[in-house]
């Protein structure tokens, strides 16, 4: 538009020029006194008068010129009578102008370049109108989604809850075998303080422990020792050794204080744990150590050297760890041990 607007504007600013000077050579060409068709007509008059042969190619030139001229003296005419001069309309193309350059500055653009602007703004003015309706959608969306979390979050929290008795008296068994019998182990579900969706549901699950019946359970990093606390992880993932997915385990000091049978019930139901994962234990007990597939001999001399034991070496640390000193005895007690824990 603006290309356009521009030639019109300078037609117009120039059409009294155009007008004076377009006259001026149509009166120098036909109109005026002598015009230049009149000077020829009568040059081609003069010559054909003298009736000589050889002029006749200059006659035919001066014709031919003057017919020309006549011609592009009538061209000019219609020009001329095209010319507008319009005072108003030259001032409404201004303005017209002045307003199309003022928007290209603002949007720092070209003024040929306002139209693809134009399109591109309404594009995004119709965009924004359908906003609303997009935002009811997402509303609705959220709604629905909101629903199906708290009716998940629910079917969640019945699952625990059934879960979590289940649990505990699976727990409290299996601690009454590891020499823990006055121990209760609790599975609190507290509902979190915020509605806000969550990945692990509206509660968050703690495990409580009371080694004593006159103690409230507390958290069980709280109370148990170190020995306590390996017994009662083990007696946690035994429990859940059908849904876990710990690919492994370690367990330090989990024979501090216990002898005799419970110690065989360690060691048995850590080789059951290792159906499921790998259990690493380090013990100074042999009927805990007998149970392992493999047995490592860790020994401090100027360094700490780990040996995986053979058959052979196996039975004499055994016996080493039955009473210190390797015998005819202890060896046949190591062998035993050995034998049964790997029947268990």
């Amino acid at each position: 538009e603006a290309g356009t607007l521009e030639v019109t504007r300078r037609e117009l600013a120039g059409a009294d020029t155009l007008l004076r000077t377009g006259q001026s050579a149509g009166d120098a060409l036909a109109d005026g006194e002598p015009a230049v068709s009149d000077l020829l007509q009568r040059a081609v008059a003069e010559l054909r008068a003298l009736e000589q042969p050889k002029l006749d190619p200059v006659v035919e030139m001066l014709e031919s010129g003057r017919i020309q001229i006549e011609e592009a003296a009538a061209d000019l005419a219609r020009y001329l009578e095209s010319i507008e001069v319009d005072p108003a309309r030259l001032q409404e193309i201004e303005s017209r102008l002045d307003t199309l350059y003022s928007v290209a500055r603002k949007h720092r653009v070209q003024p040929d370049e306002l139209g693809a602007l134009h399109e591109d703004i309404t594009g995004r003015l119709a965009k924004l109108a359908h906003l609303e309706e997009d935002l009811s959608k997402i509303d609705a969306e959220l709604a629905g989604l909101a629903e199906r979390y708290a009716e998940a979050a629910r079917r969640l929290t019945e699952a625990r809850n059934a879960a979590a008795s289940k649990l505990e008296a699976e727990v409290m068994r299996i601690l009454a075998e590891l020499g823990m019998p006055a121990t209760r182990f609790c599975v609190e579900l507290t509902q979190r303080d915020s509605d806000a969706p969550n990945a692990a549901g509206g509660e968050q699950v703690e495990f409580l422990i009371a080694t004593h019946d006159r103690h409230p359970p507390r958290a069980l990093g709280r109370i148990a020792s170190g020995g306590e606390l390996s017994r009662i992880s083990l007696a946690i993932q035994v429990a859940t050794s059908e849904t876990s997915h710990v690919p492994t385990l370690v367990f330090d000091e989990v024979d501090v204080g216990i002898g005799g049978g419970t110690a065989e019930t360690v060691g048995r139901l850590m080789r059951a744990l290792g159906q499921h994962a790998q259990i690493i234990c380090v013990t100074h007990l042999p009927q805990v150590a007998a149970h392992g597939h493999a047995h490592y001999r860790v020994s401090r001399d100027g360094g700490t050297q780990i040996n995986q034991l053979g058959a052979k070496d196996r039975t004499k640390e055994i016996a080493r760890m039955l009473g210190g000193k390797e015998t005819r005895k202890s060896a046949a007690h190591a062998r035993e041990i050995l034998a049964a824990a790997q029947e268990a």
